[in-house]
């Protein structure tokens, strides 16, 4: 994939306070749920002023999903990877790198998944591209973790993209739990089992992982 550069510049005056308030408004509501009057009303301005920025709400939203999610995966790699990290430790701090991306959109992982179950993406070709992107960094910064940890002997002599389709599966899933998609895992620390809690534990997971179900530690 090709290396596509985006401005840096954080946005700022009226377009900043049209992302911040539709952020709020798509993670509360869902996408199509969400109407650019809604927004408009929101922010208390009209909304012409929202169509001097934004042609329509994919464009908005384009423009939303690249600043909170994509570019901050873009860098992704050289944020794991610090301090000549092991590469089980760069696992973990992928895990987290991924929870805390999720956290900020308040229902989490569930929030872009949705995306792909209610959008028609081979009409929102920007929108597409950006999810592509996002797939692709979070995709080859893993198969980069896997394929260290092989030529290090820390990993077993796997196929290393196939494992990390695998294991953002196991994530994914991790995440949907913490975030409340299986409810009977949502419930407050005080009526948890201690295995349960342990399951909330991004370590769990990462034993989970490594280690898989064998007996053999």
């Amino acid at each position: 994939m090709n290396s596509i550069q985006y401005p840096e510049n954080p946005p700022s005056g009226k377009r900043k306070l049209i992302l911040d308030t539709a952020l709020g408004l798509f993670v509360e509501n869902g996408y199509l749920n969400t109407k650019m009057i809604d927004i408009a009303n929101a922010a208390e301005i009209g909304k012409g002023t929202i169509y001097e920025y934004y042609s329509s709400k994919e464009a908005l939203f384009t423009d939303l999903l690249q600043l909170h999610v994509v570019n901050r995966y873009a860098r992704m790699k050289e944020e794991i990877a610090f301090g000549d990290a092991s590469c089980r430790e760069q696992l973990r701090r992928y895990i987290l790198f991924d929870m805390e991306t999720a956290q900020r959109f308040g229902n989490g992982k569930n929030f872009i998944d949705q995306l792909y179950q209610e959008l028609p993406l081979n009409q929102c070709s920007d929108l597409k591209k950006s999810l592509g992107r996002l797939l692709h960094y979070r995709l080859d910064t893993l198969t980069s973790i896997i394929t260290e940890g092989i030529a290090r002997g820390e990993y077993a002599s796997i196929e290393p993209k196939t494992a990390a389709f695998t294991i953002m599966g196991a994530i994914g899933a991790f995440i949907s739990c913490r975030c409340g998609l299986f409810s009977e895992y949502h419930r407050s620390a005080s009526d948890c089992t201690a295995a349960e809690v342990s399951f909330n534990n991004e370590n769990y997971l990462l034993e989970m992982l490594l280690h898989g179900l064998s007996g053999n530690r």
